[in-house]
């Protein structure tokens, strides 16, 4: 008995279905690295998105202390006794309208500050005092991803003696 021509090419070809499983593994293993970059790009949104939201609240929390710096800087805020804390919320229509970024700003009078080097304001017969504020500030972004500033400061204060009573002369020294 004759074997037919297929069969003789089958049996007589060890390599003849080689090309078919190099095909097999080259394609599972671009589908391999195809998952591994969609994993890769899914973990690099998420990352990103997160860094956008804490630096958005942290845009928050610094728009908070420069209005607590503000206030601070007000001259009626040096009657307050030292630990008095005044507490701020985020009020600009704009913010109220989209519901973020929100802050909360808290400002403490904690004491005297160091006293630094004699101030070219002051005169003769004037008090120079200098005083300690802290403040900090809360910053949350629309998904309530919420970071803190504080920042110290310190502010000067020149009284006069003498005439209709005392009057101020307020000045921020730094942050």
């Amino acid at each position: 008995m004759r074997k037919s021509p297929v069969h003789a090419r089958v049996g007589t070809h060890p390599e003849a279905g080689a090309a078919l499983l190099t095909a097999i593994v080259i394609l599972l293993a671009l589908t391999i690295m195809g998952f591994a970059l969609v994993l890769v790009t899914k973990v690099d949104l998420s990352v990103s998105r997160n860094m956008r939201l804490a630096q958005e609240a942290v845009f928050a929390a610094e728009q908070g202390a420069l209005a607590g710096i503000q206030e601070a800087t007000d001259n009626t805020y040096l009657d307050t006794a030292f630990g008095d804390t005044l507490p701020m919320l985020s009020s600009s229509k704009i913010e109220a309208a989209v519901r973020y970024p929100q802050w909360q700003a808290q400002i403490t009078k904690e004491g005297y500050a160091p006293k630094g080097k004699d101030s070219s304001i002051a005169q003769a017969g004037e008090q120079v005092n200098y005083y300690q504020f802290r403040i900090e500030s809360k910053g949350f972004s629309r998904a309530q991803v919420q970071r803190t500033v504080e920042i110290l400061i310190r502010k000067m204060q020149i009284e006069h003696s003498g005439g209709e009573g005392a009057s101020r002369i307020a000045h921020r020294y730094g942050t």
